[in-house]
Order: structure tokens, then sequence, then C-alpha cells
């Protein structure tokens, strides 16, 4: 046999083993009865207190639940979540200096190589330039009029800086001075200036 009993806002069902098992006919009869007569009591409980009122779990029940109001439109944002992993690096960039081949590569360490195709080691390393930014992300190669190689790099927190590279060879071969002495220190070209 089942027993319903209403407490004010909702209810609770009992029920014996028996009833459990048996959720047809006249011994469910009261339990449903009972939870009908609950629903507008509860959704007067939910009105109150911004919440919402849901149909309950399944199997013959037809209780109500509330559950709490989610965050309005007009609600301050929340903490900032933790900074995510660093963006993969990976600038590359070619130049042409008369028919030789200059190639810009930012390393994924943040490091910028510049490869001479007439130097032993073919790859310099201009990290390590008065100016150079931390955590460069790409690279820009371009060749004045003179023969000069600018490299311009950008870092992931947005510096955009400059370097000039002397790349004509001096009579006998070679250039003066090697790398990356040949090249000045960065300059900050950041927007807005």
């Amino acid at each position: 046999m089942s027993v319903a009993t209403v407490v004010a806002g909702g209810f609770v069902a009992l029920s014996s083993p028996l009833a459990a098992h048996a959720d047809t006919g006249a011994q469910a009869a009261p339990v449903r009865a009972a939870a009908k007569a609950a629903a507008p009591a509860a959704g007067v409980t939910a009105a109150r207190t911004g919440g919402r009122t849901v149909a309950g779990g399944g199997g013959g029940d037809d209780d109500a639940v509330t559950v709490p109001k989610k965050c309005c439109k007009n609600c301050p944002p929340g903490p900032p979540g933790p900074p995510g992993p660093p963006g993969r690096t990976g600038g590359i960039d070619t130049a042409f200096v008369l028919t030789d081949k200059f190639v810009g590569n930012v390393q994924g360490d943040g490091t910028t190589l510049i490869r001479d195709p007439r130097t032993t080691p073919r790859w310099n390393n201009l990290s390590t330039l008065t100016g150079y930014p931390g955590n460069v992300t790409d690279v820009s190669l371009a060749v004045s009029l003179t023969g000069l190689l600018h490299v311009t790099v950008r870092s992931s927190t947005g510096f955009v800086r400059q370097s000039t590279c002397t790349v004509i060879p001096v009579p006998g071969g070679g250039i003066t001075p090697a790398w990356p002495g040949n090249c000045t220190a960065f300059v900050d070209l950041t927007p807005p200036l």
C-alpha cells in the first residue's frame, strides 16, 4: 500500500516494497493524485526563488524538482581561467640578395635563425642581438636597394622589432663581421608608432 504526504511547497511519496513493484492500478492512483495536488505549490516555490520547475525522474514519478536559475545576460563576468598552452611558432620567409637565397625561420623556442648559403654554419641565430623580443612567432625578410637584409620579427605578445643585416660580400669573399655581428640591434616598430 502507498502513502503520500503533502508538505508545504512539495510532497514526499512513501511506498512499501509491494507498491514499488506494482505501479499500476489502484495502488499508484493515490500517489499520482497527491503529486498533481502538490505541483502548483512547487511551481509557486520555483517562481519565488527564481528557479524553474522541471518534471521528475521517470518510472511513474510525477514529482516536480526546482532547479536554480542560471546566470542572466547582465551578470558580471567570472574570474579569468588559467592561461592556455603557448601557441605554435613556426614563421618562415625567404628573400634574395642578388642570386643568394636567405631564409628566416622561427624555432619552437622563439629563436630566429637566418640561413645564409655562403657561410658555415649556414644557419645563424639572431636571438642574441640587443632588443630581440622573447617568444617570437613570426619572421619577415626584405631586401633594400642597397642590398641590406631587413629582418622583422613579431612576438606572441604583439611586439614588432626589426634588425638590418649587411649581407653584401666584401672584396675577397665573405661578409664582415660574421653573423650576427653584421646585424644592428633590434629596433621597436610595435604599433601604434
